[in-house]
């Protein structure tokens, strides 16, 4: 029975007292709830509030929008809802999803007065003295326990271990992660108003409390308009309380967020953007009023509650100066922030990354901007990565749509599913958090074990060279590199080719780690030497953890925190190493000193760079010159002559592959030495005189080439 006017109404009221009287029962009583205290049913509350009938509620059909929401179940006519009666199997499942039993009383009340409204089955709901504690005391005129719930009653329900995290893991510990949060504590002691300690001013209400965001959700604009709105002369907010649940979740559809979509934006984005300003920063924009001393202009900006100066990217350059959001998404926000705990620190870190084009080191202290050049991020911006066709396969590695396809099923893929119809202009994307994660709570995508993608096959005696290495799936997929030495083995005329034919892709460290992407010498073995276990690192569940190398190497520091630099290792202005960050965790089960590994890590990097520097020599000396443009390889030694493409065969060939290979992978001596040294000196070898005779001694002589790469095979 919708709405339907005010003589609805009274016909409504007079039936439903006939029947009820204010604070009477059908059904009687209904006992008590589980805190003891006596109980009114929801059809008496129901009886009162319905349709507008009480002056509070004028504006409003509060039992609709309870009913059809997931405390009423999702139920108006006919249905048990989700879950029924027979799915809560204990009084554990009671307590929250019925604990007042007033959904038993459904069925009864529809037989009695041949009213739908409320549904007409028997099913499971969270009623209203849920929330609003007992209406002993109430019956129609005294106040009830908890006229407005505030967020401890939401989690008496919401939290750790009472939530069902396997089918909602977004849902598990809301309340603990909003208690730790800067929303549990958002106001303070420069929102008071003058000589008070509860009442807060009405522009800083706006969005340091739950009664200001609500009053005030309409008022828009940067600083200069919200000091116009709610000048210094309206009335404080009285005993004004922190920002809550309430406070963004409409309190009888939880759904239903503070603000409505626009025009091209969501309920999500209009709600986030109310106070976590786009291109109007209330702080950021007057000097004057910031927070812990920091504003634009001001040289050491604070960046985790404005958000205009990494998120939003101007579509007529081919620089980024922010991350693309989708703004009519339905995770345009939460997609990489859990807005409960409200914590920007993985954020940050992932900003200060290759995977986020370093955007935060760009930022302009004065301004407030970033932008992501060519320099600092070459993955997301060297090309347009989501033109179509010339770009498809890229997409799967340069921009986050394609990576999340990809990552979501392996199997499935087409880069024509890769929809980038938010992005406009000269727009890039960065890989993004939902690429690689499914919910806000770091639930990982599960691409499954990596396979190279045909024709890029492994050698032979290492088609399933790479094991399942649960989260470190996700970094193999693009850190393996695209084609192989096993690719130009099985390649037929060469000659006439020139490089870019045979490019074996660049950082990828995962393709070193396992052996699969070297071009290898026939007849040689390049298994890894007894004892290496560096493909084994995060897979005993120890210390190292369980999501294999790559996530047990980059991610693991000794505090726990899931570090989203992804760097290993800490590194001073000339390039050495000063610590490793995974030490304690990873390392010291084989390395017995930090400051040993420190120093063998400075020493192996010098040598293997010289190491290289000989492979490259060795090259140069057949007139093959390397040069830092795609396709690499040149005639003449200025990079101004032709493109090399007369390869006088396959081994030629591969030992230029080996370096191109190993000189865009900068630290590929720490993932496997072994591997490396082997293709480095068996690269040179055949060289040098163009065989295979173990003769790197006398080409090399002696120094750090010599000391990386001369050992018993």
């Amino acid at each position: 029975m919708r709405k339907s006017g005010i003589l609805g109404s009274i016909i409504f009221f007079i039936v439903t007292s006939v029947f009820l009287g204010c604070g009477g029962s059908t059904g009687g009583s209904n006992g008590g709830g589980s805190d003891g205290t006596a109980h009114r049913s929801i059809t008496e509350c129901y009886g009162c509030h319905a349709d507008g009938l009480i002056a509070k509620y004028a504006d409003e059909d509060i039992f609709s929008e309870w009913r059809d929401s997931s405390h009423g179940n999702y139920e108006g006519t006919n249905d048990t809802g989700t879950p029924s009666y027979d799915e809560l199997t204990s009084s554990s499942c009671n307590s929250c999803h019925d604990d007042r039993g007033d959904g038993e009383l459904l069925e009864n009340y529809y037989a009695t007065t041949g009213i739908s409204f409320l549904g007409t089955v028997n099913r499971p709901l969270v009623g209203c003295e849920s929330c609003h504690g007992s209406g002993e005391t109430h019956n129609g005129i005294g106040l009830m326990q908890y006229p407005d719930p505030d967020a401890s009653i939401c989690g008496n329900c919401h939290k750790e271990d009472s939530y069902h995290a396997a089918g909602n893991p977004e849902g598990d510990g809301i309340y603990e992660k909003y208690q730790a949060s800067p929303h549990a504590s958002s106001i303070n002691s420069h929102n008071y108003a003058t000589g008070s300690t509860t009442d807060v001013k009405a522009k800083c209400s706006k969005c340091h409390t739950d009664e200001g965001a609500k009053l005030y959700k309409d008022v828009t604009g940067g600083y200069a308009a919200l000091s116009a709105a709610l000048p210094n002369s309206l009335p404080s907010v009285v005993n004004a309380s922190v920002v809550q649940c309430r406070t963004c979740h409409n309190a009888h559809d939880a759904g239903k967020l503070l603000k409505p979509a626009g025009i091209g934006t969501s309920s999500q984005y209009e709600t986030c953007t109310n106070c976590h300003q786009t291109s109007d920063a209330y702080h950021g924009e007057n000097s004057s009023h910031s927070w812990s001393g920091n504003a634009v202009g001001s040289g050491t900006l604070d960046t985790s509650q404005i958000m205009y100066d990494t998120h939003f990217d101007d579509d007529t350059t081919t620089d980024i100066e922010g991350y693309n959001i989708d703004k009519a998404g339905d995770r345009s926000c939460s997609g990489c922030h859990n807005p409960h705990s409200a914590n920007t620190t993985i954020n940050q870190e992932w900003a200060n990354s290759s995977h986020g084009g370093y955007i935060l080191q760009t930022t302009d202290p004065v301004t407030g901007r970033s932008s992501v050049t060519e320099a600092e991020g070459p993955a997301w911006v060297h090309y347009d990565f989501k033109a179509h066709p010339s770009r498809d396969a890229c997409q799967r590695c340069h921009t986050a749509t394609g990576f999340k396809n990809l990552v979501t099923d392996p199997s499935t893929y087409d880069p024509a599913d890769n929809d980038f119809s938010s992005m406009t202009g000269e727009q890039r994307q960065m890989l993004y958090c939902w690429a690689c994660h499914a919910d806000n709570t770091g639930g990982l995508r599960e691409p499954g074990a990596f396979a190279n993608v045909a024709p890029y096959s492994a050698p032979a005696d290492r088609i399933n060279a790479v094991p399942d290495i649960n989260g470190s799936n996700l970094c193999m997929s693009c850190h393996s590199g695209r084609l192989n030495g096993q690719f130009i083995k099985d390649y037929g005329t060469i000659s006439g080719k020139n490089f870019g034919t045979f490019n074996s892709h660049y950082l990828a460290d995962g393709g070193i780690l396992f052996r699969t992407l070297g071009y290898e010498f026939s007849s040689l073995d390049y298994s890894d030497v007894i004892g290496f276990s560096h493909g084994n690192i995060g897979t005993t569940n120890g210390t190292d953890g369980n999501n294999g190398p790559c996530v047990g190497c980059h991610m693991l520091t000794d505090d726990d925190h899931p570090n989203h630099t992804w760097e290993a290792l800490e590194k001073d202005g000339s390039g050495q190493v000063t610590d490793v960050t995974t030490y304690n965790k990873v390392c010291a089960r084989c390395h017995s000193s930090k400051a040993t590994l420190i120093s063998t890590l400075n020493t192996r990097n010098e040598q293997y760079h010289a190491a290289l520097d000989a492979l490259e020599a060795q090259l140069q000396s057949k007139g093959i010159y390397f040069c830092e443009s795609h396709p690499y390889f040149k005639t003449a030694a200025s990079c101004g002559g032709a493109n090399y493409d007369t390869w006088p065969n396959k081994d030629m060939l591969g030992a230029a592959f080996n370096y191109n290979l190993l000189k865009h992978i900068p630290n590929a001596y720490v993932h496997n030495r072994e591997y490396t040294r082997k293709l480095i000196y068996d690269s040179i070898d055949f060289l040098d005189n163009s065989a295979l005779d173990e003769s790197v001694e006398a080409t090399l002589g002696s120094g750090d080439a010599y000391d990386y790469l001369y050992g018993t095979r």
